[in-house]
């Protein structure tokens, strides 16, 4: 009986035992390279054989079997939900954020196996180590260290893994709207967004995702009744397209800022070449700055995209035969809609563009805006201290993404969201999307120190 007591007193040291930072980066690592071999792509069903797996390993934790759960989604997309207990049930959970799905990857575009995690001259790569496996090897990584390790936070962390960010966003739509306790939260932190940046080996910024353009696609479309391309006429059903298309594209939405994208250019400019640094100062402090707009737009399209709305036709389809006059065309126009402008709004200057009657403009899609999350104190505070720990004094930079994440629908659903991504990437990495998506293992192994110390200070502490 003493033997007993003495191996059960042994197993339950063993357990509480803290995980090293070899052992948390060995742990993770394998659980990127499994995630990295399950191809996620849309209509592969493979969001649940990820999220089993998943599943399988909170539970080797010690994560209670009653607090994970699986949610299946129409068009055989599953989601995965986590709730690490802690020992203050007053305060409202903080939600953690990561999508399972990839974008295809073709074998014969890469230059080694996509769906094999390889480790090359220092570098990760493989489809999602960026974009975005890595935030869930090193999220869940790091709450199965905390069950590890025995600790406990003073509220409940949730992680959300959901199975369709890069197409529909619609498994997250449904959690928010069908099951929402699970995921309820004060406030979230997405690892999709969010991250730093490496210049010449050296980290010289972050940037923390506070807000989004609005994705709104509209169809350009006109017809006629043809005819036999020996016989042109005026009315042709291609030139009315590509000129009401060309008249958009020599059109500039006014700049419009909001308090993410002029405190994007403010703390930006501290890191910025001379010239552009003083245009950032410039349009930071008055919108109007036409010279300052000019320069910066000019310099880069990226700080276009943050200033102003834009408008790009991005597919285009006419005709029928090449005998024959077209009897129809047909454009798609993407926007994206800065969150201080309307969809309608936007409509309305396409319209006054096309400036023909026989062209017709419809959306694709409803738009689904949402305002800016307030930037809290005490999530920039914990960003800081874990950033200076990790990297030394950076500075955080709030930013508004040009393209689009879950944290659309949570914001809309009122819970804030913040984009704290513990990659960084240097100019010449990355590649989310393309050919070789990598990231650097230094990085890997700092976003693991990122969220561990992330979340126990916005947790109570390091204690």
């Amino acid at each position: 009986m003493r033997s007993s007591f003495i191996v059960s007193c042994l197993l339950f040291c063993l357990t509480l035992a803290p995980v090293s930072a070899d052992d948390h980066f060995d742990d993770a690592k394998i659980l990127l390279a499994k995630l990295i071999s399950i191809k996620t792509t849309e209509g592969s069903g493979e969001t649940k054989v990820a999220a089993n797996y998943l599943r399988d390993e909170f539970l080797k934790a010690g994560i209670p079997n009653g607090d994970i759960t699986r949610v299946d989604h129409e068009g055989n997309i599953s989601s995965l939900i986590v709730r690490y207990r802690g020992k203050n049930t007053d305060k409202k959970a903080i939600l953690v954020m990561a999508h399972m799905d990839v974008v295809p990857a073709e074998r014969e575009d890469w230059s080694m196996d996509p769906f094999v995690l390889n480790e090359k001259d220092g570098l990760l790569l493989g489809r999602g180590v960026e974009d975005n496996k890595g935030g869930i090897a090193s999220t869940a990584s790091t709450i199965m260290r905390f069950a590890r390790q025995g600790y406990k936070p003073d509220r409940d962390i949730i992680l959300v893994y959901s199975g369709d960010e890069e197409t529909t966003g619609g498994s997250l739509v449904d959690l928010l709207k069908n099951h929402r306790a699970l995921i309820d939260a004060e406030y979230a932190l997405n690892t999709d967004s969010g991250g730093g940046t490496i210049r010449g080996g050296i980290a010289v910024s972050y940037s923390m995702q506070a807000s989004e353009k609005t994705y709104l696609s509209f169809k350009l479309s006109t017809t006629n009744s043809g005819g036999h391309s020996s016989v042109p006429r005026s009315d042709n059903a291609i030139y009315d397209l590509v000129n009401s298309l060309q008249r958009i594209s020599r059109y500039q939405f006014p700049v419009m800022l909001n308090p993410v994208s002029m405190g994007y250019f403010k703390e930006m400019s501290k890191v910025s070449q001379p010239a552009t640094a003083s245009a950032m100062r410039k349009i930071a402090l008055d919108p109007t700055n036409i010279q300052a707009a000019k320069t910066l737009s000019e310099s880069s399209p990226y700080y276009n995209a943050l200033m102003r709305t834009t408008c790009i036709a991005t597919l285009i389809k006419g005709g029928h035969a090449e005998n024959a006059l077209p009897q129809s065309a047909s454009a798609i126009v993407n926007c994206r809609i800065v969150p201080t402008q309307t969809a309608d709004r936007v409509q309305e200057t396409l319209t006054r563009l096309i400036a023909n009657k026989d062209v017709t403009l419809s959306r694709v899609s409803e738009p689904k805006p949402s305002d800016p999350s307030p930037l809290r104190p005490d999530v920039l505070q914990a960003l800081d201290e874990t950033l200076q720990e990790n990297w030394g004094p950076l500075p955080i930079i709030p930013t508004m993404s040009t393209g689009a994440t879950d944290g659309l629908y949570v914001r809309n659903a009122g819970i804030p969201v913040y984009g704290v991504g513990g990659i960084f990437t240097a100019e010449t990495d990355g590649n989310a999307h393309g050919r070789d998506e990598r990231i650097q293992v230094e990085s890997f192994k700092k976003a693991l120190n990122h969220w561990d110390g992330l979340l126990r200070r916005l947790t109570g502490g390091n204690e």
